[in-house]
Order: structure tokens, then C-alpha cells, then sequence
């Protein structure tokens, strides 16, 4: 629910209404989006980004800042330099499907999908975005 989420982060840096609500913690590098069905914010978190590093493109929701804390998937470390070998080496119980764009690798296990989201050379990792898989 959205609201443990801003009881936990506070007031977000920014918020933008699109299909989904998004809300932006700067100092976090983080993004939460709410789920708005017809444009109505919902309370409830469809997904969930942590920026590791700059993207080479920036929009108006990407954070300024970057998650600077511990982030663990199961045993793994995430951080920016955590390789696309490593990534499948490591989380190999996830399965792996196609994703909607280069550089960006989807796994899905128990009902949840992770994107990992690289540079354009697949050698920083960039952010990781999880939600409920629905495929």
C-alpha cells in the first residue's frame, strides 16, 4: 500500500498523474507508481524503481539522487556494476523473458517480475524495477 510506503519515505520530491501516479524520492533514488485505474490514484503500488546510477536519458519521474543502501534479491547484492552474467549466474531460479527494450533483462519468480535496466554496453546497471507479474 502506498501509504506505508510514505509513512516510511515521507513526502515525495515529485509526483506526476499519467496512467499510473508516479511519486519520485530524490534522496532515495527511488520511484514509486501507483496504480491510477481511469486516472483515479488507486493507494496501491503497481511497481517499484531503484535508480543505482544515472540513466543516459532522463525524464521528469527519474530521481536526482541514487539509492545508496543495501539492496539485496535473495543472496544478491545488487549494485551498478553487478554484470548481466552475474545477474543470470546468480538469480538462475528466476526465468528469463523477452523485455520491451535492449539493455533491459526481465526475470520473473513467484508471481513478481524484475527488470534490470543496463547502459547502452550492458556494463552499468542502472535501475531495478519490480512489480506483479501478470504474464
Amino acid at each position: 500500500m502506498l501509504k506505508t510506503a510514505t509513512n516510511v519515505l515521507g513526502v515525495p520530491s515529485k509526483q506526476k498523474q499519467g496512467s499510473n501516479k508516479t511519486h519520485t524520492y530524490n534522496n532515495y533514488g527511488i520511484v514509486l507508481f501507483e496504480s491510477s485505474p481511469n486516472k483515479i490514484p488507486s493507494g496501491k503500488i503497481s511497481e517499484l524503481q531503484v535508480y543505482l546510477f544515472e540513466p543516459e536519458q532522463k525524464n521528469e519521474i527519474v530521481p536526482d539522487g541514487y539509492f545508496q543502501g543495501t539492496f539485496k534479491i535473495g543472496e544478491v547484492a545488487l549494485h551498478k556494476n553487478l554484470t548481466v552474467a552475474e545477474l543470470r549466474e546468480k538469480l538462475n531460479d528466476y526465468t528469463e523473458t523477452d523485455s520491451y527494450m535492449q539493455h533491459n533483462y526481465r526475470l520473473a519468480k513467484d508471481g513478481l517480475y524484475i527488470y534490470f535496466q543496463y547502459d547502452d554496453k550492458d556494463e552499468v546497471l542502472i535501475k531495478v524495477s519490480i512489480g506483479k507479474d501478470m504474464r
